[in-house]
């Protein structure tokens, strides 16, 4: 489990690489969407976990608060992984 959130902060760093977040910055943030993540970004994200994980994320997982922090993301991969 925490090797899966390490992993999603090494992606979330990736997308928002040019913004220069620390790891720190990101696991701290408790809205990702309030001035680390923009939209872009976050389809960005969506499309990373999908390939990095083998998954597919349906639209009903797109509501905007599974994206939250990084705790609410790995919940999301992990209700995802376990579905499979």
């Amino acid at each position: 489990m925490k090797e899966r959130r390490k992993e999603i902060v090494e992606l979330v760093r990736t997308v928002t690489e040019k913004k220069g977040y620390s790891v720190e910055e990101i696991l701290e943030a408790e809205d990702l969407q309030d001035g680390i993540l923009d939209s872009l970004e976050l389809v960005q994200l969506v499309i990373s976990l999908e390939e990095h994980f083998s998954i597919s994320i349906d639209d009903e997982y797109l509501d905007l608060s599974g994206f939250n922090n990084i705790d609410s993301i790995t919940k999301l991969i992990d209700n995802i992984m376990s579905d499979l």
